[in-house]
């Protein structure tokens, strides 16, 4: 008896590189896929970091700068000197004051210019490696506080927490892992950042919650992530409190 060819099992399928992480990645909680993607980004900023602390990419990346500035420095005032030197002493006098403006303060600016990024790219790279030492990263913040509440109260007393404050947009409420993730507003300071908590619970009537926050694109947050997770755990711990007391009353 033959076979049919709808009865013949259909060979399988490998799975892809980029499905296998999806899948994995899937897996994973707001919690964890954010603490992974930090430290992916540490990894790539920390390549960056090496590069640019390198002394013959400082002294390129300030000679293009000095460069390009000083060019764009000395056309612009050399037209301006020319321009004014042609209605006063005539074609000569302008070419002369273009010429001399264009190599003198253009030379002079672009290599102001050209230390002064030297100096910024020396300070950034230092400020990064600080930054980025795996005992010292700032990048992932992360403050866990317990309350005297049960897990669906945690939940609730944490999302108030976050709705209340200004700017901060909510971007997922998952109460079966009971996890709340919201990005914060850009200031002079970063460009944002993601802020958010996991509630886990102790007992019946006991739970703690993990605060934290991680830069958005940057390797330096200047203090952001520490002053989220000590503001929004701080809120928390006091709302927890009070929530606690109320319910005695």
């Amino acid at each position: 008896m033959t076979e049919s060819a709808n009865d013949k099992a259909l060979p399988a399928v490998p799975e892809s590189r980029v499905s296998r992480i999806k899948r994995i990645i899937g897996a994973l909680s707001d919690f964890e896929q954010d603490e992974l993607s930090s430290a992916i980004q540490a990894n790539r900023m920390r390549e960056y970091q090496l590069r640019l602390s390198e002394p013959k990419n400082l002294i390129a990346f300030a000679t293009h700068t000095g460069v390009i500035c000083g060019a764009f420095f000395g056309v612009f005032m050399g037209v301006f000197c020319g321009l004014s030197a042609l209605y006063t002493g005539g074609i000569i006098s302008a070419l002369t004051a273009f010429f001399g403006t264009l190599i003198l303060g253009g030379g002079v600016f672009g290599l102001c210019m050209g230390m002064y990024m030297l100096l910024l790219m020396k300070i950034t790279t230092s400020s990064m490696a600080r930054n980025l030492n795996s005992g010292q990263s700032s990048l992932f913040q992360v403050r866990k506080v317990e309350i005297p509440v049960s897990l669906a109260e945690g939940i609730e007393l944490s999302l108030t927490a976050i709705a209340s404050k200004k700017g901060w947009r909510i971007e997922s409420i998952n109460r079966e892992e009971a996890t709340v993730r919201a990005m914060t507003p850009a200031t002079f300071r970063s460009p944002g950042e993601i802020v958010g908590l996991k509630v886990d619970a102790l007992s019946e009537h006991s739970s703690y919650v993990s605060v934290y926050s991680r830069a958005l694109f940057t390797a330096l947050d200047f203090g952001k992530n520490k002053q989220n997770v000590t503001m929004l755990a701080k809120e928390i711990e006091e709302a927890g409190a009070v929530h606690s007391i109320l319910k005695l009353h």
